[in-house]
């Protein structure tokens, strides 16, 4: 039989390994947790710069048929801190494969930029 001295010691060794097993998935939970939530800021910062690309690509629809302006022209502007950029192209200019224009729009918010073109 173990003494008691023996098993008191085997009790210690349990519980400091019941712990750090218990320490280590708590760090790796907020761990993901963490990842998760930067990852849902940035996804929120992203359809912000996608739809500031979309309404540089309707401004320039305006300016095309509203204005009657032709390519090739830019401009950019902003809007509640969303920023964009556009170039609209006349047909046959390099990366232009559309029949009337192509436009590209670049939109920005914070860190974030995504990109729309189209093509006429």
């Amino acid at each position: 039989m173990l003494s008691t001295k023996s098993k008191k010691g085997i009790a210690i060794y349990l519980v400091i390994v019941i712990l750090s097993l218990l320490s280590g998935i708590a760090f790796g939970l907020s761990f993901v947790v963490t990842k998760k939530i930067i990852q849902t800021r940035e996804m929120g910062q992203s359809v912000k710069a996608f739809f500031g690309a979309d309404t540089g690509i309707e401004r320039a629809m305006y300016k095309l048929y509203k204005q009657g302006q032709d390519p090739p022209f830019s401009f950019s502007g902003s809007l509640d801190g969303v920023s964009y950029s556009v170039l609209a192209s006349p047909p046959g200019s390099e990366g232009c494969n559309g029949s009337y224009y192509c436009l590209k729009s670049v939109g920005t918010f914070k860190k974030t930029s995504r990109a729309i073109e189209a093509s006429f």
